[in-house]
């Protein structure tokens, strides 16, 4: 399973967004898109696969070897550079539709009504906004999954020589990594000589 498919609510049915063939999200006819994270039908969602697979290979071949060797950072495919992902993308994004945002005592992922009668008994706050008590567990869930992601792509950049794939990313990830870095940089020694003891 992808992260995309893993995060989106399992109970909601959904279309394809090539074809608008109406699938479920946690169906085996849904496929997602390897670098948007769109669901697609079986057709789409496989061609989408091959062609992203074959023009990474083409374009950028050692990251391609790199997503093969390494499936703890493969989620680095929804992260690069907008130019690099219009090569990668076989089905560019349409308009894209418009959902009004959710109302007060309502859930910001879901929008399952949480606030019922005044009381909030069911409401999960999480940085100012509201969940219900599935979303709010699966938010905490993606959380802890992006800070291991994060912490596994900063070990690749400082122990395994991967720096060369920093400037294919987003500056957001790239920032990220840098204050990774950067906050668990050993402190120096200063080397003090016996004839100063």
């Amino acid at each position: 399973m992808t992260r995309h498919r893993t995060f989106r609510p399992r109970n909601i049915t959904t279309t394809c967004c090539v074809c608008d063939v109406r699938l479920e999200a946690s169906g085996s006819g849904a496929r997602c898109d390897p670098i948007l994270g769109r669901y697609l039908c079986s057709r789409h969602g496989l061609a989408s696969k091959r062609y992203a697979d074959s023009r990474l290979l083409d374009l950028q071949p050692r990251l391609a070897l790199l997503l093969r060797a390494r499936r703890d950072l493969t989620w680095i495919r929804t992260m690069l550079t907008p130019t690099l992902v219009e090569q990668l993308v076989r089905f560019p994004r349409r308009g894209c539709k418009k959902t009004s945002p959710p109302t007060d005592g309502c859930c910001a992922w879901c929008y399952k009504k949480v606030a019922v009668d005044g009381t909030r008994r069911d409401v999960r706050p999480w940085h100012g906004v509201d969940f219900c008590r599935a979303c709010y567990s699966r938010t905490r869930r993606r959380h802890q999954r992006s800070l291991s992601q994060m912490a596994a792509l900063a070990r690749f950049v400082r122990h395994d020589g991967g720096a060369w794939v920093l400037p294919l990313l987003q500056p957001s990830v790239n920032e990220h990594v840098a204050k990774m870095l950067a906050a668990t940089r050993r402190p120096r020694r200063s080397r003090v000589s016996s004839d100063w003891i």
